[in-house]
């Protein structure tokens, strides 16, 4: 499956998180799928949100890898991880 029909399926599955629901844009490696979003924290600070999840036998998977950043350098290193880690 080509990277832009697995981020067009993503994005069909997944409603936006209410916390970062400001999509900075999408990384694929195999079948991961990285989401980088933005938006703002409960004392209004900025926050990046990174989502991650595997496309496996027809079925989104969650490797438990998702996490929330108070640091755009903080997010961009972890989504670049999590790309490392697809089997």
């Amino acid at each position: 499956m080509e990277d832009k029909e697995l981020i067009q399926k993503f994005k069909v599955k997944f409603d936006k998180n209410f916390m970062t629901p400001d999509v900075i844009g999408y990384q694929v490696k195999k079948n991961r799928v990285v989401e980088i979003s933005e938006g703002r924290g409960f004392e209004n600070e900025k926050i990046y949100g990174i989502t991650v999840r595997d496309y496996k036998n027809r079925e989104w998977k969650d490797p438990e890898l998702s996490k929330m950043f108070h640091s755009r350098r903080q997010a961009d290193i972890h989504a670049k991880k999590a790309l490392e880690k697809v089997i």
